[in-house]
């Protein structure tokens, strides 16, 4: 009887709910469990730690901050955050960034397969390419400046120094976003760059006027109102944690010291009231331009290397299904191919195999690592499986069962050995069977040449079985791989689809981004379901719905409120 509303509370709920209110009322039990809720609501209830905090201090924890082991064994500070700098200790954020995965394993393909001696230290950062691929938008997979929104950004900004990128990640936010026209026209020449003092040239001149880092005040405060560093440090914390107190003090302080220095009081206070909003939105450099590196190397990965560059960001995404559709998309569109999972060349992970890219064994459903180390171990041994049958005799049974093997067989893993997918499911116990046989004849230094005939007899008779109805494949895939691969259940209804539908499910964001007030889409319920509605009100007893629309782009979700549903249902 509790609202399904994100911020909803025990006491809105009795009140919103005239039958758990009803309940309340009549029955002593509800009553003192409501009431007991209430109570509850809003308490502490567990430890909350950041993933990457770290506290830093002269000497052992112990002695300064109460501590406390998590349940996985962690030492942590009781105090939060804001107590433990009070306190005077250090505290660090050490991310870690996916990407930089990411751009190490695509290096370690590109020297293994193309480029021995690319090291990125040595790349120039004024690429003509890169910059290019930035001011197309071409970003998906690039660190930072893959949304539609950046996109369009930088469509508009068109970037064309290292600065420009990492002033566009840090006005690329809530805040600051409202001078990105500003920064645009300014780069194009549309409009002029002022500065209310002619010594703001030298601090703003990289951001065209425009007050963009936490360091540019900094430099103000020094340049113009005679701040220490430590003291423009000190207003740089104030504006970054918002403290309205400590930053009208500054504010006086600024201007007090902008006048000592022999600048107008009315242009201080003026140049004073610019900088002030910038406590909303606040972004130090220092973080931008090492975001912008990283952008910059994934983009001149992307621009270069192509091929290795997605199949790192495949593997990356591999536990991601939307992300993996999305990334395999965008290779198609590239004009790299995507090759099948292969029993015979697939590794763990994607790689680039004649000039395309293999389909990763991990990538597959229900074949984890323990199965995919003792598959290539046992392929490295016999020197590559010559046949289904050989495939079967090598491989050890425990770690690679008949969900592992079925599951690789869905994928198409088996296809190059010719033999159709449904007839090694219909077969596959029996040829586990045989094979099993086979193989512990084998270890016990036994002939088995009967067997083992018998094996290749029984394959030798299933690949001329009817292969599997398209459908059925298609179903297969989308079962282990997440998604349709070797084609997509709507490429028979192309025709009928673009009667009517005027966008792919994957254009929907940037369409809507650009102003568009509707758009039509058209593809596969993949998932529905169907909501009663038990909150009092006019739809009271009615149903809605909530469903998974999937082109061969991408999946969107769907909600019919009672009035459409009930119509088309």
């Amino acid at each position: 009887l509790i609202p399904e509303d994100f911020n909803i509370t025990v006491p809105k709920a009795v009140d919103e709910s005239p039958q758990l209110k009803d309940l309340v009322e009549g029955d002593d039990d509800v009553r003192q469990l409501v009431e007991t809720a209430e109570r509850l609501e809003g308490l502490a209830r567990h430890c909350g730690v950041h993933a990457a905090g770290v506290v830093i201090a002269p000497e052992p924890l112990v002695n300064l901050v109460p501590l406390i082991r998590t349940s996985n064994g962690e030492v942590c500070t009781q105090f939060d955050k804001d107590d433990v700098e009070t306190l005077g200790l250090l505290k660090m954020d050490f991310l870690g960034l996916r990407t930089l995965t990411v751009v190490a394993d695509a290096v370690e393909s590109i020297r293994a397969t193309t480029d021995p001696d690319l090291d990125l230290e040595t790349i120039p950062i004024d690429d003509p390419v890169v910059y290019e691929l930035f001011s197309a938008g071409d970003t998906d997979g690039i660190f930072q400046f893959e949304s539609s929104g950046m996109k369009d950004v930088l469509r508009k900004v068109q970037p064309r120094s290292f600065l420009d990128i990492a002033a566009l990640n840090a006005l690329y936010r809530p805040g600051p976003m409202q001078f990105i026209d500003d920064y645009s026209e300014c780069t194009h020449g549309r409009k002029a760059i002022a500065y209310i003092f002619p010594e703001l040239e030298e601090i703003l001149g990289e951001t065209y006027g425009i007050i963009v880092y936490q360091e540019q005040v900094m430099r103000i405060a020094v340049r113009i109102a005679g701040f220490s560093l430590a003291k423009a440090d000190t207003l740089r914390k104030a504006m970054g944690k918002k403290k309205k107190e400590m930053i009208d003090r500054e504010g006086e302080n600024f201007i007090k010291g902008a006048v000592a220095k022999g600048f107008p009081k009315a242009k201080a206070r003026k140049l004073w009231d610019q900088i002030v909003p910038f406590a909303k939105y606040g972004f130090n450099k220092s973080h931008s331009v090492a975001y912008a590196k990283v952008a910059y190397l994934t983009a001149y990965l992307k621009a270069h290397y192509p091929a290795h560059f997605m199949a790192a960001m495949l593997t990356s995404e591999v536990a991601n299904t939307d992300k993996l559709r999305q990334y395999l998309g965008r290779c198609r569109q590239m004009g790299i191919d995507i090759l099948p999972p292969d029993i015979n060349r697939s590794r763990p992970e994607f790689t680039v195999d004649d000039d395309g890219i293999r389909f990763g064994l991990s990538a597959i459903k229900g074949v984890g690592v323990a199965a995919v180390e003792p598959i290539l171990a046992a392929r490295k041994h016999e020197g590559g499986f010559e046949s289904l049958s050989h495939c079967l005799r090598s491989l050890p049974s425990r770690a690679v069962n008949h969900k592992v093997l079925e599951c690789l067989v869905k994928a198409g893993s088996f296809d190059g050995f010719e033999v159709p997918r449904n007839g090694i499911i219909t077969h596959l116990d029996e040829l586990m069977d045989l094979t099993a046989r086979e193989r512990e004849q084998r270890e016990l230094g036994q002939g088995f040449l009967f067997d083992a005939l018998m094996s290749d007899s029984l394959e030798q008779d299933l690949k001329g079985a009817e292969p599997a109805e398209e459908g059925v494949r298609l179903g297969w895939e989308r079962d282990v791989l997440g998604f349709y691969f070797s084609g997509h259940p709507l490429d028979s209804y192309g025709e009928q689809l673009a009667r009517f539908a005027d966008c792919a499910i994957a254009e929907l964001p940037q369409r809507l981004k650009a102003g568009a007030e509707r758009a039509t889409v058209g593809g596969l319920v993949s998932s529905l379901k169907v909501i009663p509605i038990k909150k009092a009100g006019r739809n009271q007893g009615r149903r809605m719905a909530v469903w998974q629309l999937e082109d061969a782009t991408g999946s969107v979700r769907v909600v019919a409120f009672p009035d459409t549903f009930e119509t088309a249902e």
